[in-house]
This record gives C-alpha cells, structure tokens and sequence, in this order.
C-alpha cells in the first residue's frame, strides 16, 4: 500500500515538475517525517507544495500573461457600440417609467412622498415624472450641472435650441455678445442668462448687468497716502520730522 502511495506521489510530483518547467518555475519540495505514534512504517517521500516561479523567466510569464490581458480588452469601437447601446436602453427605461409613475401619481399622489421616503432621489422622480409628461429633452435626463437644471423648467423646444446653439450671452461691458456652449457658462453667466422660466435676451441681460452694478458696494477709497518724507490725510500734509516726534512722545 504505501509503495503504490509512495508511486503515486512520486509520478504526481514528476507531472507538475513537468508542468513547472513548462513556465520556468520550479517545484518547492518538502520531506514528510514519520508522524509519531503512527504504527506504520516510516518512509520518505517528496510531495509538491508550491511552485516558485524562475526569476529569470519571470518576465517573459507575466508578458505571456499581459499579452493575453490585452487580448481580451474590448477595442474602441466595442465600447463606444457598448456606451450608445447602455444609452439607448436608459432613456428608454426612464420614458417608460416616467410614463408609469405619472399614472401612478395621478390615481395615488401620496406615492411620490412615500417613495422618496423608501430612498428614491427627488430630483431622479422629478425628471422621470417630465420623462412622463414628454416635458424633458433626453439628453437632459442624467444631465448635471446648473444650466441643465435650469433648462428643465422650459419647453422641450427651448432646452433644444440652447443644447444644440448654447445661448447668447452680453459681456460685462454691455460692448460685445457670444454665443456660448452650455458647459463652458460661467456660474455668474448662468444667473445673468437664465430666468426663472425663460432665457434672457440682450436687453433683459443688460437691464440685469446693471442692476447688479448698481447693488454692488462702493469701492473702497483710501483716504490717505504715505511718501518718504510725509503723509497726506485727507488733503493735510504732516512731515516726517512731526511723525517722528509724536512717535517718540508715545514711547
């Protein structure tokens, strides 16, 4: 019984030396001692335990390996056919949900609170329920950002224009007018054109340029000026030598 154990082992241990090689590895052996107490009879023999890997051919392995990576990393045109795919399917899904829930909410209203409660984001049902109502772009369905959220409280027609265009923006200096993409609109630019419930034109945006001028404080005056020798406060004049006097006199 233990020779045809011992065989066994031994072929076991020739297989994977083989298998070793075959990657510039090599076998870690360790012998078994007799276990004590044992009443059978003690023998030596190897058993595999681990494969350490040649550091000489180590770096050909992991090529072999990256290069198997690599081949299985989708390419350019895969992932972009996999994005519009996941797109598609999104938008879809967002229609066909939005459509439920305003019929939901319309039978039930209380759903829409109890539903928020349960974890669902208010600003997601918020645009599911315009998905509903057909009252959304599709590109602004998972879009972020300030004027996106501003273009949701305007007509379908209106949120197209000003995501195909931009919009029409009035320099501060009331001279010159651009017309400028949605993500390149600046956080004081988005006030200045977006209204509660539509886009400001030139003349609305120039009537708001100048109001916020007008609220804006005074610029600080300096009431004083400082030269080598003297200092002018408030037109009169004091020398250097009185300064240095009254100085002195404060210890």
């Amino acid at each position: 019984m233990w020779n045809d154990g011992g065989d066994f082992i031994q072929k076991k241990c020739e297989l994977n030396h083989e298998r070793a090689s075959s990657v510039g590895a090599k076998l870690i052996l360790r012998k078994h001692e007799h276990i004590r107490g044992s009443t059978m009879p003690p023998i030596e023999r190897s058993t595999y335990v681990g494969i350490e890997i040649n550091p000489v051919k180590k770096n050909s392995y992991n090529s072999m390996k990256s290069t198997e990576t690599l081949s299985k990393v989708p390419s350019e045109d895969e992932l972009y056919q996999l994005v519009v795919q996941f797109t598609k399917q999104s938008i879809l899904l967002a229609y066909e949900a939005g459509e439920k829930l305003v019929a939901a909410f319309e039978v039930k209203p209380e759903l829409r609170d109890r539903l928020i409660e349960r974890g669902a984001p208010a600003w997601l049902i918020n645009r599911l329920e315009l998905c509903g109502h057909h009252l959304i772009d599709e590109r602004l369905i998972y879009a972020s950002g300030r004027p996106y959220q501003k273009l949701l409280a305007y007509q379908p027609s209106v949120q197209k224009t000003a995501l195909d265009n931009g919009v029409e923006v009035l320099d501060p200096d009331e001279k010159e007018r651009r017309i400028i993409p949605l993500d390149s609109l600046t956080q004081q630019q988005v006030n200045q054109v977006f209204d509660r419930n539509h886009i400001r034109d030139v003349a609305e945006q120039r009537t708001w340029l100048r109001a916020q001028k007008a609220k804006a404080p005074p610029a600080e005056t300096v009431d004083w000026k400082v030269f080598k020798d003297r200092v002018v406060y408030h037109g009169l004049t004091i020398h250097k030598k009185l300064l240095l006097q009254w100085l002195s006199e404060m210890g």
